[in-house]
C-alpha cells in the first residue's frame, strides 16, 4: 500500500472542509432558526448520540484496522473485510436497534415536553446514525476515499437542507426527522459498495472487540472529556446559556475537521504499515503528519479568531455574547484534530490500553476546572480557556504514548513544546486583540493585521522548517 501524497490531503481536505463547512452552516442556521433554548435541546441530543455509541464496544476501530490490513492494493475489499463487516453491521443493527426502542418507550412516558423533546430526538436518530457511521468507516478503511467524499457530499447537503427545511416549518421535531432522512438517505446511497447484509459471526466480532474496547472505553470518557464543560454550563447557568456555549463550541469544527482529514487519509496506511513492518515505523511516519499541522494551523486559526467578532455581529448579533469563548473554540478545535491523529498512532502501535487512563485523567481535569470556574462565576471565556489547556496537555500525553513513552525526559518535553507553544501563543494572541480592539473600524483593523503579523513572526521559521519536513521523501505527505 503505498503512502498518501500530499495532493491526495489537499484534494480531500478542500472536499471534506466543504463538507464540514455545510455542517457548520447547518448549526449555525439551526441556531437561529430555533432559538437560544431549543439549540441547547439540540445540542443535548447530539451529546447524548455520543455517549451511546459507547454501545459500539469500539467496533468500528476495529473494522478500520482489520478492513484496512486486509483490503487489497487496488482498493477491493478483501473476502475477509466483508466478513469483518457484515458482523458489524449486525451488531449495529441489533444493539442499537434495541437501544433505539427502550429510549422511544422512555419518551411515550416522559413527564415533560423537554425531556419528551430529548429522548424522542434520540430515539430518532441514533441507528440511523450509527449505520452512516459503519457505512463511512468501512468505505474509507477500504481504501475507497475519493468514492466516499461524494456520497459524504451528498449525505452534509442533505442534512442542511432537510434538517433547516424540516424545522423552519416544524420546530425541533423536524430538525430531528430531517437529521434522520438524511441519514437514511446516505445510508442509501452508498449500499452497494459496503457489506449491508448483517451475519452475525463471533468469529469475526472477538477480534474487532479485542481491538476496539479500550478504544470505546477511551472514547467515552473523550466524549466526557470534550462534552463536560458544557454539561456543566447547563447545569449551573441554564438551557439558554448552554445554547450560548453550545454556539462558541460549533466553531471548533473547522479544526476538527483537518484533523479528520489528516487522519482519514492517513489510517488505512498506517495500519498496514504497522502489521508489516512494525509499530516504530508507523509512528515515524505519524510524526511527520503531526508537526505541521501542529506549526502552520495556529496562524491560520488565529486570524480567523479576531475576524470571528465582527463577523458573529454583523450575522448573528444575538450570539455576541459567546464571541470571547468562540475565539478559542477555534483553537480548541486545532487541538482536538492534533488529538484524533495522535490516537491513530497509539491503536497503530497496539498500546491502546493507555487510552482510558490518558483520557480518564484529562476528563477529571476538564471536570474540575470547570465546576471551578462556573461556581467562582469567572465566565464562558476563563471555561473555554481551561478545557483548552486541558485538551493540549492531552493531546500532548498521545504522542508520547504513541512513542510508548521511550523519548527520555528531555526528548519528551521538547516534543511537548513543539505541539504546545505555536497553539498558546496564537491563542493568547487572539485573546489580548480580541480584547483591546472588540469591534474594530477600517482603521484599527489595519493596526490589528499589523500587530497579527509581528506577534506570529517567531513562529515562521518553525512553520517553514515543519512544512519542509513534510516534503522529503518517505514522509507522510502532510
Amino acid at each position: 500500500m503505498r503512502p498518501p501524497r500530499l495532493s491526495h490531503v489537499a484534494g480531500y481536505g478542500v472536499l471534506r472542509s466543504f463538507v464540514e463547512g455545510l455542517y457548520g452552516v447547518r448549526g449555525v442556521v439551526l441556531a437561529g432558526v430555533l432559538g437560544a433554548e431549543l439549540f441547547g435541546l439540540w445540542s443535548l441530543v447530539r451529546i447524548a448520540q455520543q455517549y451511546l455509541a459507547f454501545a459500539s464496544l469500539g467496533i468500528p476501530r476495529g473494522l478500520e484496522v482489520e478492513v484496512s490490513a486486509a483490503s487489497g492494493r487496488d482498493g477491493a475489499p478483501a473476502r475477509e473485510a466483508l466478513a469483518f463487516g457484515r458482523s458489524a453491521v449486525a451488531y449495529t443493527l441489533v444493539v442499537f436497534g434495541a437501544l433505539s426502542l427502550l429510549i422511544a418507550a422512555a419518551a411515550l412516558l416522559a413527564p415533560d415536553t423537554r425531556m419528551q423533546l430529548v429522548l424522542g430526538g434520540l430515539a430518532l436518530g441514533l441507528l440511523a446514525e450509527r449505520l452512516w457511521f459503519f457505512v463511512a468507516t468501512f468505505m474509507r478503511a477500504s481504501g475507497l476515499l475519493w468514492r466516499f467524499a461524494w456520497y459524504e457530499l451528498a449525505h452534509a447537503t442533505l442534512h442542511l437542507l432537510l434538517a433547516v427545511a424540516l424545522a423552519a416549518a416544524f420546530g425541533l421535531w423536524g430538525a430531528f426527522a430531517g437529521f434522520l432522512l438524511a441519514h437514511l438517505a446516505g445510508v442509501a446511497l452508498a449500499c452497494r459498495h459496503v457489506p449491508l447484509r448483517p451475519v452475525w459471526s463471533r468469529d469475526h466480532l472477538g477480534p474487532l472487540v479485542r481491538i476496539g474496547i479500550p478504544v470505546s472505553v477511551s472514547a467515552l470518557l473523550y466524549t466526557a472529556l470534550v462534552s463536560v464543560d458544557r454539561l456543566m454550563v447547563g447545569a449551573f447557568a441554564g438551557v439558554e446559556a448552554l445554547g450560548h456555549y453550545a454556539f462558541a463550541v460549533a466553531v471548533s469544527g473547522i479544526g476538527v475537521v483537518i484533523g479528520h482529514v489528516i487522519r482519514t487519509v492517513l489510517f488505512p496506511h498506517v495500519f498496514h504499515l504497522a502489521r508489516r513492518a512494525g509499530a516504530d515505523a508507523s509512528s515515524d511516519y505519524l510524526d511527520q503528519a503531526l508537526l505541521p499541522f501542529a506549526w502552520a494551523l495556529p496562524p491560520v486559526f488565529c486570524l480567523a479568531a479576531l475576524a470571528l467578532g465582527p463577523a458573529i455581529e454583523l450575522i448573528l448579533p444575538s450570539y455576541a455574547v459567546a464571541v470571547p469563548a468562540a475565539r478559542l473554540f477555534i483553537f480548541i478545535g486545532v487541538v482536538q484534530g492534533l488529538a484524533m491523529v495522535a490516537n491513530l498512532g497509539v491503536v497503530a502501535s497496539g498500546r491502546q490500553r493507555l487510552l482510558p487512563w490518558l483520557t480518564g485523567g484529562a476528563f477529571v481535569a476538564n471536570l474540575l476546572f470547570s465546576a471551578g470556574v462556573l461556581s467562582l462565576g469567572l465566565g464562558l471565556e476563563i471555561l473555554a480557556a481551561t478545557a483548552l489547556l486541558c485538551r493540549i496537555g492531552y493531546a500532548i500525553a498521545l504522542v508520547l504514548a504513541a512513542r510508548g513513552i521511550t523519548t527520555g525526559w528531555r526528548e519528551g518535553r521538547r516534543m511537548a513544546l513543539r505541539l504546545g507553544v505555536p497553539i498558546v501563543l496564537c491563542a493568547a494572541l487572539a485573546v489580548l486583540l480580541g480584547h483591546v480592539f472588540p469591534e474594530p473600524d477600517l482603521r484599527e483593523a489595519g493596526l490589528v493585521l499589523g500587530l497579527y503579523v509581528l506577534g506570529i513572526a517567531p513562529l515562521v521559521p518553525g512553520v517553514l522548517r515543519s512544512l519542509r519536513q513534510a516534503r522529503r521523501p518517505g514522509s507522510a505527505g502532510v
